[in-house]
């Protein structure tokens, strides 16, 4: 599953020798970042060490990565995050009569 978010990670918000290179490189270029979120005047931001020598590559890929669409999953439902018990049957109200079945007792 990382090597899948890597993959995505390159074609999606990365250019130039950082699109091409191995995960190693990735992850001691780009992940390894020594970065704060800060929370100020209402917003999130993070703040990456300007002697990083990666700094502005890494704040590029940020920057694209959260101005990509979100697209919702329509294809299937989201999973329950725990399997539901079955519902138990009600009986019927009092005074009401079950429909009589067309197969069993009806004169032909």
């Amino acid at each position: 599953m990382a090597c899948d978010l890597l993959c995505r990670l390159r074609l999606l918000c990365l250019d130039g020798p950082l699109a091409r290179a191995e995960p190693k490189t990735l992850r001691y270029r780009l992940l390894h970042t020594t970065a704060r979120i800060v929370h100020g005047q209402c917003k999130r931001k993070i703040r990456i060490p300007e002697a990083w020598p990666w700094a502005r590559p890494l704040a590029d890929c940020l920057l694209l990565a959260l101005a990509l669409p979100h697209r919702p999953e329509v294809d299937r439902p989201a999973p329950t995050p725990y399997p539901l018990p079955p519902t138990p049957r009600t009986p019927p109200a009092r005074g009401t009569r079950r429909p009589p079945d067309a197969t069993v007792g009806s004169p032909a």
